[in-house]
C-alpha cells in the first residue's frame, strides 16, 4: 500500500510542482461571498534580503515537498482500500457539480494530472508557494475561481454555493468546519493572503 502511495504521490508532487511555476493562487472570496481589502502584494518584498557587514547568514532553507505532502494527505491512510472506499464515497458530490468535469478535463489534459493525486491533495500548494498574477496567465476562468476558494477549503469553510459545496466535499482532504458565519479569515497566513489578493482580482467567473 505505502510503495503504491508513495509512487502516486512522488508523481503528484512532480506534476505539482511544475505547475507551481506557471501557476497562481485562488481567489480570495468563496462562491458568491466576497471581502474586500488591501493585502500584502508581496510579503517577501518587505524583508530586508541583505545582512549588516561581518554577519553571517544561512542559506535559505529548502522546503521538503515530498515530506510536507507525504504528512500532510498521503500518511494519515494506512489502508489504500480505505482511501479508495472513501474516495469513492465521496464521488456522489462530484456527480452533483456542474463544473466538475471542466475541472477534472483541465487536469488531465493542461496539467497532466490523471492519477488520485488531484483528489487527495490541494492544487500547487497555494498556502506555501506565493505566486504572482502571470503565473495564471493561461488559466480559464473556471480555474481561477476553484483555485481561489481552495485556500478557504484548506481551512474548513463551508461554501453556500452548491457547486462549489460539491466540488470541494468531493476531494480526500476538504473536511467542512465552519460556515461564513463562524469562519475568521485570520487563519490565513502572509503567503495565502497574497494568492488570494492575486486571485482575486482576477475572478471573472
Amino acid at each position: 500500500m505505502k510503495k503504491r502511495l508513495v509512487i502516486v504521490f512522488l508523481l503528484a508532487v512532480t506534476v505539482g510542482l511544475a505547475a507551481c511555476a506557471k501557476t497562481g493562487t485562488p481567489d480570495a472570496n468563496p462562491g458568491v461571498e466576497t471581502q474586500e481589502g488591501s493585502l500584502a502584494a508581496n510579503p517577501a518584498e518587505d524583508l530586508n534580503t541583505n545582512p549588516p557587514d561581518g554577519v553571517e547568514t544561512e542559506p535559505e532553507e529548502e522546503i521538503d515537498w515530498y515530506t510536507v505532502y507525504y504528512e500532510r494527505y498521503y500518511a494519515v491512510w494506512e489502508d489504500e482500500d480505505e482511501m479508495m472506499a472513501e474516495l469513492n464515497n465521496r464521488a456522489v458530490y462530484h456527480d452533483n457539480c456542474s463544473f466538475y468535469g471542466d475541472v477534472n478535463q483541465y487536469l488531465e489534459t493542461v496539467l497532466e494530472i490523471t492519477d488520485i493525486s488531484g483528489l487527495v491533495e490541494p492544487l500547487f500548494g497555494l498556502d506555501m508557494v506565493a505566486m504572482e498574477k502571470e503565473d495564471f496567465a493561461d488559466f480559464p476562468p473556471l480555474m481561477i475561481h476553484v483555485l481561489k476558494n481552495q485556500i478557504y477549503a484548506m481551512h474548513g469553510y463551508i461554501f453556500k454555493d452548491e457547486d462549489l459545496d460539491n466540488y470541494f466535499r468531493g476531494l480526500l482532504w476538504y473536511t467542512p468546519q465552519y460556515t461564513a458565519e463562524e469562519f475568521d479569515d485570520s487563519v490565513f497566513n502572509e503567503t495565502e493572503r497574497h494568492n488570494l489578493e492575486i486571485l482575486a482580482e482576477l475572478d471573472t467567473y
